[in-house]
């Protein structure tokens, strides 16, 4: 697969033309765009965590000499982030992405640029996800003469995913096709689309591009809709004996945000406790993509038995943040005065190739008197990284969790977290992050390189897609509860 998508970034990076109101077409020279790759090279070379975790030391070498023998006298913008792009997509860090310029970026909101629907995968096939314009359910098979197979091979490597390229990348693409076809593709004229509609029929039919502003406002028409505008909620069916704890992020955004969160825990897991007829827990973490470690552990403590360990250790490569001339700091995420303190004050162990958390470092949380003792269940989607993947992963193991929906983007045996470096290469202003550091979870798991497999995999299908039904929560309640009254 990584072959296979490498050649096709090739193919079509050779033969499309440039679009002159497409910010992303402007040009740099071979030498700007050399040294570029040269000081991207220093960088994950010299911080990245686990920059060899998944892929060999000469497999990176072999990538970066390539991409640079790859490099015509002038190269515009696009193409450049898109070799930027395949480099982070191989590392195999769900933490490690480009971006735009951010004065490109600023740009696109108001340009008519954009692919016009909200699409959804199901079962490898793309279909539109709205009834503007066109009914839900007509399935997209070709735009302006390529596959949709093609196209999403080809836009994967915009969703990296923690240790090996996975399928899932591609619904994490069609989630956001219209954005990175554009990345990818540019901008036609006309769209040209070859579909088959709700009745079967083949049909070529021809649409406007949009702006982003009317792309990102027709995803929130989707017919099939998960609102995560609502970070949690939690409910209570006395009649199946189930309660449904509903969480989209772990990252509360505020100190006053953060107390009502772990005032919503302790009102909602008393209750529970005196609820005795109460014998099963949903967790609901579709869409959830992380945040903060001590929310997933602080929840957790509501759900252990026994004491337990936040992870077995964590590494970083640095002692201190290198090239910060070259560094973007803005916003909490990029605190590199935190950084700097974090490897001053907790990295105090040397090893062969960096620097570790002392053991006598790494916190031990105790049971919460509230701990829900039923029945676990927790829900996953292709988005779930992060805290979120590594809180699944915790609660299966110490909780007995069974685990319902799709593999999730986070891995089962490390992940990278904290806060993250981010940097702004110098002639290309592209801008790369990474995390600072490497955690290695608690239990031991193997190093599969996959995500976390459900113990029931349960995906969307048309027909469920078509009803609009949450089929993950139906299982549970149908499959598995039923069975347990």
């Amino acid at each position: 697969m990584r072959w296979y998508i490498f050649s096709i970034l090739l193919l079509f990076g050779a033969c499309r033309k440039p679009v002159s109101k497409d910010p992303l077409a402007g040009t740099i020279t071979k030498e700007e765009a050399s040294r570029d790759l040269k000081l991207l090279r220093e960088l994950l070379e010299d911080a990245h965590p686990s920059l060899t975790e998944y892929i060999s030391g000469k497999r990176i070498n072999h990538i970066f000499d390539s991409l640079s023998r790859s490099i015509p006298g002038k190269i515009t913008i696009r193409d450049f982030f898109t070799k930027i792009t395949f480099i982070t997509n191989e590392i195999g860090c769900s933490h490690t992405a480009a971006e735009l310029p951010p004065i490109l970026e600023d740009t696109l909101y108001k340009r008519k640029l954009f692919f016009p629907f909200p699409t959804i995968l199901l079962n490898d096939k793309l279909y539109i996800n709205t009834d503007r314009d066109l009914p839900h359910g007509t399935r997209l098979l070709s735009i302006n003469g390529i596959t949709v197979t093609e196209i999403l091979d080809s836009l994967a490597i915009y969703n990296p995913v923690e240790g090996y390229h996975r399928s899932i990348q591609k619904n994490a693409a069609a989630a956001d096709f219209g954005f990175e076809y554009f990345l990818r593709f540019g901008c036609p004229d006309i769209f040209e689309l070859s579909i088959q509609d709700t009745t079967g029929k083949m049909k070529k039919i021809f649409f406007e591009p949009i702006t982003l502003a009317e792309l990102y406002d027709r995803h929130d028409e989707k017919y099939y809709f998960d609102a995560e505008d609502v970070n949690y909620s939690f409910y209570i069916n006395e009649k199946e004996k189930y309660a449904q704890l509903r969480l989209t992020d772990f990252s509360m955004g505020s100190s006053n945000r953060e107390a009502a969160f772990e005032n919503f825990l302790k009102n909602s897991f008393e209750l529970l406790s005196h609820k005795k007829n109460i014998r099963h827990l949903i967790i609901d973490l579709r869409g959830n993509t992380g945040g903060s470690l001590y929310n997933c552990f602080l929840l957790h403590s509501y759900l252990s038995k026994n004491d337990f360990a936040e992870y077995q250790n964590v590494f970083s490569e640095i002692s201190k943040i290198p090239y910060e001339n070259y560094l973007v700091v803005n916003g909490d995420l990029y605190d590199t005065s935190t950084i700097k303190t974090m490897l001053r004050e907790q990295f105090l162990v040397r090893t062969s190739s960096g620097y570790a958390v002392p053991d006598s470092l790494i916190e031990v949380w105790k049971p919460n008197k509230h701990t829900f003792g039923g029945s676990i269940y927790i829900i996953t989607s292709f988005s779930v990284t992060s805290a979120a993947s590594y809180f699944t992963l915790l609660t299966k193991n110490n909780s007995s969790a069974k685990v319902v929906g799709m593999e999730t983007t986070g891995g089962a045996y490390s992940g990278n977290g904290f806060k993250l470096l981010k940097y702004q290469l110098p002639f290309s202003n592209i801008r790369v992050l990474f995390p600072y550091a490497r955690l290695l979870y608690s239990h031991n798991e193997a190093k599969s390189g996959q995500g976390i497999i459900p113990d029931y995999i349960v995906p969307d299908t048309y027909s469920s897609f078509k009803k609009n039904e949450d089929l993950q929560l139906n299982f549970i309640i149908d499959s598995i509860l039923s069975k347990n009254r």
